[in-house]
């Protein structure tokens, strides 16, 4: 709970910083910052059980691209976010294990990544390996630090790891270089549409 709190005073610093550099006026700082945070909450609300099932709006986001939409839109704003992603549709027991990692992806993308500085860019495409579905998290930008140091490798990085294993058969990694970061996320294409009709995938 101590890290979580901590957490959430970092973004919304790294926010704060982020709509700063694209506003002018203080009126237009508090408007994008409004509109932001209310975004985070609706993204945020993701990761609680069972809100997905609760919320009329929250489910008709239950595309992986709806998904990765939904949780990027307060950390990304008007910077472009290249995405390639195969419109599968998302059982409803994928969505929380998948909205966690991308929830802290995201996060630390605006405090440390691509999302923390205006000539940072993030791709993030899917590919069909047999019955795996594997999304590529790609960040380019020059990192204060590379390999073990960088932020972000800790609590974070085992929650991910843990989220995948237990609910999708499937795994995370990640890896720092000079000109960014590298995330892999391996599923099973059968978890991750458990619940759905097979016409929906």
């Amino acid at each position: 709970m101590k890290h979580r709190v901590g957490n959430s005073f970092a973004i919304a610093s790294g926010l704060l910083n982020l709509c700063s550099r694209q506003t002018s006026t203080v009126e237009d700082l508090v408007a994008q910052m409004r509109g932001r945070f209310l975004a985070l909450a609706a993204a945020h609300s993701l990761t609680a059980p069972g809100a997905h099932e609760e919320n009329a709006a929250i489910s008709e986001k239950r595309s992986l691209r709806g998904l990765l939409e939904a949780i990027l839109e307060p950390f990304a704003g008007s910077l472009p976010v290249d995405l390639a992603i195969e419109d599968v549709l998302v059982s409803e027991a994928a969505v929380t294990p998948l909205a966690l990692v991308f929830y802290e992806l995201s996060t630390n993308s605006v405090k440390y990544g691509a999302l923390s500085r205006d000539t940072g860019r993030l791709a993030i495409r899917t590919e069909r390996q047999g019955n795996r579905l594997i999304i590529h998290w790609d960040e380019t930008f020059a990192p204060e630090h590379a390999g073990p140091a960088m932020p972000g490798q800790g609590f974070g990085t085992v929650m991910c790891e843990l989220a995948l294993q237990d609910q999708l058969e499937g795994s995370f990694s990640r890896q720092f270089t000079t000109s960014g970061m590298h995330a892999v996320l391996d599923v099973s294409s059968a978890r991750l549409s458990a619940d759905l009709p097979e016409h929906g995938v």
